[in-house]
C-alpha cells in the first residue's frame, strides 16, 4: 500500500508535467492557425481590392470605347462616312485604341487575380484554373482586334510616314480603293474578334457564377448574376454572326446582366474580402 502511495507521488508530477506540455503544444498549433488565417485573409483582401481597381478600369475604358468610338465613330455601311469620322476625331480614336489596350491588360489582370482569390479561398486549383483560361483566351482575341485598330490608324492617317510609304509601295493612286477596302477589312477583322471573344467571356462568367454558386467565396446572388451574363453573351455573339438584321437595342439587353455584374463584382471586391470556401473541407479531403 505504502508503495502504491509513494508511486503515485512520484508519477504525478510527471503526468502534470506531460499534459501542460500537450496544451501549450495545442495553444502552440492553434495561434499557428491563427497567424495563417490572418495571413490568407490579408492576401485574399489585397488581390480582391487589385482585382476590384482593375475591374473599375477595365469598365470604363470599355463603356469609353463603345460610346465614343463604336456608335460614334464607325457606320458600317457607309465606309467613307467612317474614315472620314475617324479623321476628323484623330484625337478620340488614338485614345480609343489606348483604353481598348489599357481594358485588355485589366482584363487579364482580373481573371488572374480572381482565379487565385478562389484558389486561396479553398476552390480546387482545376476548378479556378478554368477562369483564368477562359479569361486569357478572350483577351488573347481582344489583343489581336486591338492590332487591327493599330494599322487601321496606319492606313486612315494621312500625315504618317508610314501611311505613305505602303501607299506609294503597294498601291498607286490608280488605285485609290484599295487602301479603303483595306481599312474596310481591318474594321471588320476587328469587330468579328471582339463579338467571337464575348465566347469565351460567357464561358467565364458562367464558371465564375458556378463556383461562386458552389463554393460561396462571393456573395451567392453575384454569382447567380454572373450565371445569367454568361450565357447572354453567348446569345448576343451567335445573334451577331447569324441575323443580318440584329438590332443594338436587344444587344444592349442581352449585355445587362453582365454590365451589371461587372459593376457589382467590382464594387463588392473594393470594400470586401472574399470568404473562405463553404466546402473547403470535402475540397481538401477531394
Amino acid at each position: 500500500m505504502a508503495s502504491e502511495q509513494n508511486h503515485v507521488r512520484v508519477t504525478d508530477p510527471e503526468s502534470a508535467a506531460d499534459f501542460m506540455k500537450l496544451q501549450d503544444d495545442q495553444i502552440a498549433i492553434l495561434q499557428e492557425e491563427v497567424e495563417a488565417l490572418e495571413l490568407r485573409g490579408r492576401r485574399l483582401r489585397r488581390a480582391a481590392f487589385s482585382a476590384g481597381v482593375s475591374q473599375s478600369v477595365s469598365v470604363l475604358c470599355s463603356a469609353y470605347v463603345i460610346f465614343a468610338v463604336r456608335w460614334s465613330l464607325l457606320d458600317w455601311s457607309m465606309l467613307d462616312k467612317t474614315i472620314y469620322n475617324i479623321q476628323a476625331n484623330w484625337t478620340v480614336w488614338n485614345i480609343g485604341v489606348f483604353a481598348e489596350t489599357i481594358g485588355c491588360v485589366t482584363n487579364t489582370l482580373v481573371g488572374v487575380l480572381l482565379g487565385m482569390i478562389v484558389i486561396g479561398a479553398g476552390v480546387n486549383a482545376a476548378s479556378s484554373s478554368m477562369i483564368i483560361l477562359f479569361k486569357l483566351m478572350e483577351q488573347v482575341i481582344v489583343g489581336v482586334s486591338i492590332v487591327n485598330l493599330i494599322l487601321v490608324g496606319v492606313f486612315v492617317d494621312e500625315n504618317n510616314a508610314l501611311s505613305s510609304t505602303i501607299k506609294y509601295y503597294y498601291y498607286s493612286d490608280a488605285f485609290p480603293q484599295t487602301g479603303m477596302q483595306i481599312t474596310y477589312v481591318l474594321l471588320l477583322m476587328n469587330r468579328y474578334g471582339v463579338i467571337f471573344s464575348q465566347i469565351f467571356s460567357g464561358l467565364h462568367y458562367s464558371f465564375l457564377g458556378w463556383i461562386i454558386s458552389m463554393w460561396g467565396v462571393f456573395p451567392r446572388h453575384l454569382g447567380y448574376a454572373l450565371s445569367i451574363a454568361g450565357p447572354c453573351h453567348i446569345v448576343n455573339v451567335f445573334l451577331n454572326l447569324f441575323i443580318p438584321q440584329y438590332n443594338d437595342e436587344l444587344a444592349i439587353i442581352l449585355a445587362l446582366p453582365g454590365i451589371i455584374a461587372q459593376f457589382w463584382l467590382a464594387a463588392w471586391m473594393l470594400v470586401n474580402t472574399p470568404h473562405p470556401s463553404k466546402n473547403r473541407g470535402a475540397t481538401m479531403l477531394g
